[in-house]
């Protein structure tokens, strides 16, 4: 292994295994790094987000990237054994990409998921984080949160946003789905569920593909079979799947 990489690995562990925040100097003398070394790698770790860096205190704690791969190898054995299976369905059903999106605070990491075997097709960047307020995925997680979260969420919204967000979660919460093409990413369609654990949202299944490809008949076709995986997940999870049996008499399969 290279110097920078033992380097860059030694600032990583002492940052995810301090019991806070970690500053500049604080890092420096506890790995013997001069400062300007430790600045050069705390800034590629944050640019990689492993690291994230406060912007007031300018202190360091993990990143979504660290959070996203431990959250994936965190999941529970149960739902573990069950979810690939289920996503491997989907996925065949779909002809797209399907994740697991597990909520962070007021973000949304991808922890899980499987890429179509289409050669266009939506890329999964497991460790990835977006804000909740961003496309179908954080939308479902973000209908069910609580209110400090939400009003988080909304303050880092342009305002112009505000009204087209705020209808997209009470359609979530009346149908149990959002479909949507080019709400992120252009070009891109997408339909996500949330699920539930017995904290209450515990984050969102999703499927993504070309919006040429990936339409709205398309993704309407697949909204049975992502609504049931959403309640089995849901119970592995020991979530309340009471909203799913309201959401599934909501969106009879000889209308979608």
């Amino acid at each position: 292994m290279s110097q920078a990489a033992d380097r860059t690995l030694i600032l990583l562990e002492h940052v995810a295994r301090a019991s806070g925040p970690m500053g500049l100097l604080e890092i420096a003398g506890r790995t013997g790094l001069d400062k300007t070394t430790c600045s050069r790698l705390l800034g590629l770790l944050v640019t990689r987000g492993w690291l994230v860096r406060d912007t007031e205190t300018k202190k360091y704690s993990v990143g979504p990237t660290l959070v996203g791969i431990s959250m994936s190898a965190s999941l529970p054995d149960q739902v573990r054994l069950h979810f690939f299976p289920l996503l491997h369905e989907l996925r065949e059903a779909s002809g797209e990409t399907v994740s697991l999106q597990r909520r962070f605070g007021t973000l949304r990491v991808c922890v899980a998921g499987l890429e179509s075997q289409h050669s266009l097709r939506r890329s999964l960047p497991i460790g990835s984080s977006m804000p909740l307020s961003a496309g179908p995925s954080g939308k479902a997680i973000l209908a069910f949160a609580d209110t400090e979260t939400t009003t988080a969420a909304f303050a880092g919204l342009e305002e112009a946003r505000h009204q087209t967000v705020h209808d997209h979660l009470g359609q979530i919460r009346k149908t149990g789905y959002l479909s949507t093409d080019g709400d992120r990413t252009p070009g891109v369609g997408a339909i996500a569920a949330p699920l539930f654990d017995r904290g209450g949202v515990y984050g969102s299944l999703t499927l993504a593909g070309p919006s040429s490809r990936f339409d709205a008949a398309a993704r309407q076709a697949m909204l049975p079979m992502l609504l049931r995986a959403a309640r089995d997940l849901t119970v592995l999870l020991g979530g309340d799947t009471g909203r799913y049996d309201g959401w599934t008499a909501a969106n009879p399969p000889n209308q979608l």
